[in-house]
């Protein structure tokens, strides 16, 4: 008689266990298991992967649940299908809040087995057989499948077993499995520590052994315990179990369509309408098979309410103002797609392939990806809930799990590291490393400190357990899922904080498996900013600009493109891509969004062949005149894994739906499949008048290419967002910097180049205002008007009430009427400072300097003057401090201090001489060599030898920079004072990865 273990948690109990699925079930079959339940408490996370683990290692899987109430304790294991979906019900219940029995779900379909945590328990153990037997009752009232008392432990209880024997209950034996080995303790005990916030000394010492032991040991001992009725009803119970687990296909709602239609004649008609108004009636020939054979295929796989839904919310986001991208991923290669909006992309225009969307062969769902402006995704996903119902729509979880870093980090603060050696250990952890053990292997300081110290020893060895391991529920940055049976009868559900506030109990990888219709609704930042971007344009240059209508083809946009000009342009503002595209120099459309797919891993080594292409450095040949057509707007190149796919086909004779078998099949480097694929397509290439030879050259390439060619319609899709933005940044640079600006509030860096820029781009900058100056940047005629926000150290209640204040009111003409008209609350020194040193009074008072001086006394005017005084009366009552105006560089230096740039030119600039006797650099270039800076600010610290050393803030009108001064150098420089401009020689931080300089 072999024993379950019917009681075992996985870390999906979080931060209570370091059991990982996989190693579980591994631990279980090597300990002789022939079933094994898995009853995380009061969720049902792992359920699914646990099932499809353990049947793939021939283990019989037991899907449960432990219970835990405040007013009782039991363990729940489905004992058939129903059973399986009253405990999705029962765990979503409890997740929102519903923790008494009387709460919860029918427990039909469940075995129950107390257990002593529980009521029965306790009252057993007291000595109250009645109350005992009450408590089960009450567990009965469920109407479970089974009763069973759970027998703990390996220690004789002939007690409990006549209790059971007495009222007709089933005894099983009951186990409590939180770790796989013996060395997991001290690892489940640190999670606790953590989940506890306290120091491992602080949690309770335990004396019970939690891990798995090997089955026929511990069922040995039971039995010569005299449990063998324990047993016996743990074998029953876990022959009764039997739940199957299938790959369910989507069961997608049903879209409601017009009286007497059909949902594909409903999706026909519109692709065919929106298509025409594509064109203005006369759709060409080519379009109109291409959009038939399309619908054809969609209506053979069943998916036309899946591109109906997706159009009906494009549609819906649209009405509501709300932007959406061009397209994402492969979407943008169907014609049916573009026709009924969900992409801006024309597939026959770019080339794009259906068959990379949507395969014949294969009988997949396919990803319509939906690209939203990120501050109103909100309104997108309360839409589809109100659309489809609170009951048949959920967000999708996610798990945060320990990285290497955080790992060390908890582990040594509730290990007893001191905090100044965790500060010391942490930084040391590769940001790159997925492991400790990689982190090890990069970084050799890291060894000496593991080899010198014991505890970073110890730290870095649970740490290493650790990793991996979740350590909060949160939510997926994208997903939905849509159900046409109601929601709970497919899957658990729990709280969201984010979206609509109800997310599955599941992750992405499993929400298809169960029949879940996903949709990705991604909030993409640079949308939000083209909305804003574009209405400021609307606003003060263009009325009727309209983003739709950008040409591609414009040739000042390619040429900021060809200058690397390109700081802020979605994919194109790192440093390296802007330096790729100095040296590609694009001429087109095309070329811009080639440039972008060459910029990764792999076919970054063709980028220097690519523009020596482009640019007649090197000439185009083709093995085959085949190719050309083919190849000719990647100069010969294999790029996209769409060209992969026409080379086989138009090479090979395959069709498309075959190549694209073919791509997917070098990508997983799946060499049976590419060996039969280079005979039919030599073959293929043959008959068309091609060599053998030439045939396996040109097979071995796209075989080569394959592992890393870039989806073609994804990078025509987001290469027109990016063109987009840089348009708007050639053409109307005032609103692009604007929006800008705001984005970056509180990026010292960032807004810092994007001032400079605007600088250069010739659109002026305003200093901060009293009575014009709004939370964030705004334009003014053109102009870009300082935020209020910008403003170092201005409380955000500060400026709401300032910006409040204005409504229907005339401008304060005095630093006094403006005092009176704020909540004396905020009338204090500290709170009004910043504006007067960044220059928002100075259209109402002179002297900056004077009003500095004297603002303590205002206030304190304005405190005793009461409520029915002007400002001219408290101005009359001050006498004011005799304080020389600054000049204007005291100002700009006063202004840029507080704001972090220079509005009005730069310090820098009066020495723009010196440009023709050194070869000085921008600071943001990285590069070694001369810089010309302000130094503002500074800090000197002694060395362990007694000597002085410096830490320098710099900045020139690129960047702001921190310099190092070593011992002899800082020597050597004199002086040094803030305020003032230096000539320096530096060299980059040889530590640094960051994209800013240092």
């Amino acid at each position: 008689m072999s024993l379950t273990q019917l009681r075992v948690i996985s870390s999906a109990t979080l931060l209570a266990s370091p059991t990982r699925v996989a190693d579980l079930v591994t631990a279980a079959k090597n300990n002789g298991y022939e079933a094994l339940a898995l009853t995380d408490v009061n969720v049902v996370y792992n359920l699914v992967p646990f099932y499809h683990a353990a049947i793939q290692a021939g283990i019989k899987p037991l899907l449960g649940m432990q219970l835990a109430l405040p007013d009782d304790n039991v363990v729940l294991i489905a004992e058939n299908l129903t059973g399986y979906q009253q405990l999705q019900k029962i765990s979503s219940a409890v997740q929102f809040d519903h923790l008494t029995l009387a709460e919860l779900p029918e427990f039909t379909g469940l075995a129950v087995i107390t257990t002593e945590r529980g009521q029965m328990y306790h009252a057993f153990a007291a000595g109250d057989g009645n109350a005992a037997a009450n408590a089960v009752q009450q567990l009965a009232a469920k109407q479970p499948a089974s009763i069973n008392i759970g027998v703990p432990g390996v220690q004789p209880n002939a007690d409990l077993l006549a209790f059971a024997q007495l009222h007709d209950w089933t005894p099983v034996a009951l186990g409590d499995v939180r770790e796989i080995a013996a060395d997991d303790d001290e690892t489940r005990r640190v999670l606790a520590a953590i989940a506890q916030d306290v120091r491992l000394t602080q949690v309770a010492e335990d004396a019970t052994d939690y891990t798995l032991p090997n089955c026929d040991l511990v069922t040995g001992v039971l039995q010569a315990a005299g449990l063998a009725p324990a047993l016996a009803g743990n074998a029953a119970l876990t022959a009764r179990c039997s739940v199957a687990l299938t790959v369910q296909a989507p069961e997608l709602p049903a879209f409601p369509v017009p009286a007497g239609a059909t949902t594909v004649q409903y999706l026909t008609q519109l692709a065919q309408t929106g298509l025409a108004a594509k064109f203005d009636g006369a759709v060409p020939d080519d379009y109109q098979q291409r959009l038939r054979y399309e619908l054809q295929v969609i209506e053979q796989m069943g998916f036309a309410d899946y591109f109906l839904i997706v159009q009906d919310v494009i549609k819906a986001a649209n009405a509501q103002g709300i932007m959406t991208g061009p397209g994402r991923g492969s979407a943008a290669g169907s014609l049916v797609a573009y026709s009924l909006g969900i992409t801006a992309v024309d597939p026959l225009e770019y080339g794009l392939l259906f068959e990379r969307f949507l395969n014949p062969n294969r009988g997949q769902m396919p990803d319509i990806d939906i690209d939203v402006q990120d501050d109103r995704r909100g309104e997108v996903l309360e839409y589809i809930q109100q659309r489809y119902g609170r009951g048949h729509t959920a967000q999708i979880m996610a798990t945060s799990t320990f990285g290497p870093r955080r790992a060390v980090r908890d582990v040594a603060k509730v290990l007893g590291m001191a905090s100044y050696a965790i500060d010391a250990l942490a930084p040391e952890i590769p940001g790159a490393a997925s492991s400790i053990a990689a982190a090890l292997q990069q970084n050799q300081r890291l060894r000496d400190m593991v080899r010198d110290d014991q505890q970073v020893a110890h730290v870095l060895r649970v740490a290493a357990k650790v990793v991996g391991l979740p350590r909060t529920i949160t939510t997926h940055a994208a997903g939905i899922v849509l159900s046409a049976p109601p929601m709970l009868d497919v899957v658990a559900l729990q709280r969201s904080g984010v979206g609509i506030g109800i997310q599955t109990q599941v992750t992405k990888e499993y929400v298809e498996q169960l029949g879940l219709l996903k949709i990705d609704v991604l909030g993409l930042r640079n949308l939000g900013m083209l909305v804003r971007m574009q209405a400021f344009v609307r606003q003060q240059f263009a009325a009727d600009f309209d983003l739709a209508r950008i040409p591609l083809d414009d040739q000042p946009t390619l040429a900021l493109f060809a200058a690397g000009k390109t700081t802020g342009v979605f994919q194109f503002e790192s440093r390296p891509m802007r330096s790729v595209l100095r040296k590609v120099h694009p001429l087109s459309f095309e070329d811009v969004v080639a440039t972008a797919a060459l910029y990764r891993p792999g076919p970054m080594q063709y980028i220097d062949e690519f523009a020596a292409r482009m640019h007649g450095r090197q000439p185009v040949t083709y093995l085959t005149p085949l190719l050309a057509p083919i190849l000719a707007s990647t100069y010969g190149i294999i790029v996209y894994q769409e060209q992969v796919m026409q080379v086989a086909s138009s090479v090979g004779g395959m069709s498309l739906a075959a190549a694209d078998d073919l791509r997917r099949a070098m990508s997983k480097k799946k060499q049976s499949v590419i060996d039969a694929g280079r005979a039919e397509f030599v073959a293929g290439a043959q008959k068309r008048g091609v060599s053998a030879a030439d045939a396996e050259t040109i097979y071995g390439d796209i075989e080569n290419f394959a592992g890393y060619g870039f989806n073609r319609s994804h990078a025509v899709a987001y290469g027109m967002l990016a063109f987009w933005l840089a348009y708007i940044k050639q053409h109307y640079p005032a609103a692009f910097f604007a929006v800008q600006l705001n984005d970056s509030l509180g990026n010292k860096a960032k807004t810092q180049v994007f001032v400079n820029e605007a600088k250069q781009a010739g659109v002026t900058i305003l200093p901060p205002d009293i009575n014009l100056s709004t939370s964030g940047y705004r334009l003014v005629k053109g102009q870009i008007q300082v935020g209020l926000s910008a403003i170092k150290g201005v409380r955000r209640d500060l400026i709401n009430a300032i910006v409040a204040g204005r409504a229907n009111r005339e401008p304060v003409q005095s630093v006094q009427e403006f005092l009176l008209r704020l909540d004396p609350k905020m009338r204090t020194t500290d709170a009004i400072m910043p504006l007067v040193l960044a220059g928002a009074f100075d259209h109402v008072a002179v002297n900056r300097a004077e009003l500095a001086a004297d603002l303590q006394k205002i206030i304190e005017g304005v405190k005793f003057a009461g409520a029915n005084a002007t400002g001219m009366d408290i101005a009359l009552a001050i006498t004011k401090s005799a304080v020389p105006p600054l000049s204007n560089s005291e100002l700009d230096a006063q202004t840029a201090a507080q704001l972090g740039f220079y509005v009005h030119g730069h310090p820098v600039t009066r020495f723009a001489i010196l440009n023709g006797f050194f070869n000085i650099g921008p600071l943001a270039s990285g590069r070694s060599g001369d810089v010309l800076v302000v130094l503002t600010d500074m800090h000197v610290i002694m060395t362990k030898k007694g000597t002085k050393m410096a830490f320098l803030t710099v900045q020139d009108e690129s960047a702001t920079g921190e310099v190092t001064l070593f011992p002899q150098q800082y020597l050597q420089s004199g002086a040094l004072q803030t305020g003032t401009v230096y000539l320096m020689r530096v060299r980059p931080d040889r530590n640094s990865t960051n994209d800013e300089p240092e």
